[in-house]
């Protein structure tokens, strides 16, 4: 099970990946300015103009709810402190996501074990930007260790936890335009879990890995978010030595096309810090290799991760892992 309240070591780290047909390349040290504050545990989502926004998360002695931004079209050009009015209280493992330019909050964990079922939303075209708490019935119950993507305009969200340890595998809808929350109904899906990675594609919301109750899942599943019908994904092997990742939790994934790259988490047997992709259209499993392995970000969980347009990087901010990174910039580059 993550650890969610005693925390050891916190990195505030951003790798970028090269995507090409190759499997294997080399992690580059650089350095990058204003960074977050080390953390653990935040949210992030992508705007349309590419501003990658990173909201809260915690370290080992307090929770933040500060926010923060990257132009991902020049990301050596450092965070920006987005100055903003009632603002949520403090918190991690919440989620976030952007829908018309408005990033909206959900959920999340603080030191007083005080979890809530309010949407907040903030204006990311204000010059002065201010928080809304949107009120509303119906709501998913308060949780934390989530998952949210967006589709047609909407939020859907999978999962998550209480901090007496009840695990969720339900789906919930949440309309931004109506304030209206709606419990989606099903067909048997993945198993009640928290800290499982989720994304959209192709109309679908993916879900992979997750634990509960000590368990550690590597299962892939795809919600269709116009039928709402679970399918299990079969996956087929990569064709390194091995073949899957292992079971893992707080996975820090991004999507670049239909390729959903996969780097670290908790594994049963400590943290990792392998890198893996997975086809959404082929469901295939790619792992990519360091050839330096001397030279790599150190084991991790619980960061978050974006991609750059143009050069395709993928970026991963934070996370909780054995060694301190000292706020280093990392660059992995897959060989042609």
């Amino acid at each position: 099970m993550i650890k969610v309240i005693s925390l050891v070591i916190f990195y505030t780290v951003i790798a970028y990946a090269q995507i090409n047909q190759s499997n294997t390349g080399v992690w580059k040290n650089s350095t990058v300015s204003s960074s977050p504050i080390l953390r653990v545990g935040a949210s992030s989502a992508t705007t349309n103009s590419h501003q990658w926004i990173v909201f809260a998360g915690g370290d080992e002695t307090q929770f933040f709810n500060d926010l923060h931004s990257l132009d991902l079209t020049k990301p050596d050009g450092g965070w920006t402190n987005i100055t903003t009015t009632n603002t949520p209280s403090k918190r991690a493992w919440h989620s976030s996501v952007i829908i018309n330019n408005k990033f909206y909050v959900f959920g999340g964990f603080d030191k007083t074990k005080n979890i809530d079922s309010t949407v907040y939303e903030l204006d990311l075209s204000q010059q002065s930007p201010s928080w809304k708490t949107l009120s509303s019935s119906n709501a998913a119950s308060p949780r934390f260790l989530h998952s949210a993507v967006t589709h047609n305009n909407k939020m859907y969200t999978f999962g998550g936890m209480t901090a007496d340890s009840k695990f969720f595998n339900d789906v919930h809808e949440f309309d931004p335009s109506t304030n209206k929350w709606t419990q989606i109904k099903t067909n048997e899906g993945p198993s009640p879990r928290a800290a499982h990675s989720a994304t959209q594609y192709a109309d679908r919301m993916y879900i992979f890995g997750g634990t509960a109750s000590g368990e550690y899942y590597g299962d892939t599943w795809a919600l269709d978010l116009k039928s709402f019908t679970w399918t299990k994904i079969k996956t087929t092997p990569s064709e390194s030595a091995v073949k899957f990742p292992s079971p893992r939790a707080g996975a820090i994934t991004a999507l670049v096309k239909e390729n959903l790259w996969i780097f670290g988490g908790q594994t049963a047997g400590g943290k990792s810090a392998d890198l893996w992709v997975l086809s959404l259209e082929g469901h295939a499993w790619s792992e990519v290799i360091n050839i330096r392995p001397s030279n790599q970000p150190t084991a991790r969980y619980s960061g978050v991760a974006a991609i750059s347009p143009s050069t395709q990087a993928f970026n991963i901010l934070g996370g909780d892992g054995d060694k301190p990174m000292n706020g280093n910039q990392w660059f992995f580059v897959v060989l042609q």
